[in-house]
């Protein structure tokens, strides 16, 4: 499929910051930039995620479908749903 009528999908970049992310750390992880994302060290968390990870808002990027590759994690509608309402209030507070 030619790449102009091909389907691109935003993504949201996820870290876990080499397994130091620490949601109580707000200096080093401001919580207007970093969402936290539900995770269990025994993978039981819906999202799958076993490290503490969260959302950065300043990494939204889009990409073809072609260049996208599985990888961990998982968010379910509830969660995503509140995933955007969070990273369209951090939107809004750089375009004001």
């Amino acid at each position: 499929m030619p790449e102009a009528t091909a389907k691109r999908f935003l993504v949201a970049g996820v870290t876990c910051d080499g397994g130091e992310y620490n949601p109580a750390n707000v200096k080093k992880y401001p919580p207007s930039m970093y969402f936290p994302i539900p995770h269990a060290e025994d993978g039981s968390s819906p999202t799958t995620f076993r490290l503490p990870s969260a959302v950065y808002a300043e990494f939204i990027e889009s990409f073809f479908e072609h260049e996208l590759e599985a990888t961990e994690g998982f968010l379910d509608a509830p969660l995503l749903d509140a995933l955007i309402v969070k990273l369209k209030t951090y939107v809004a507070g750089k375009q004001s």
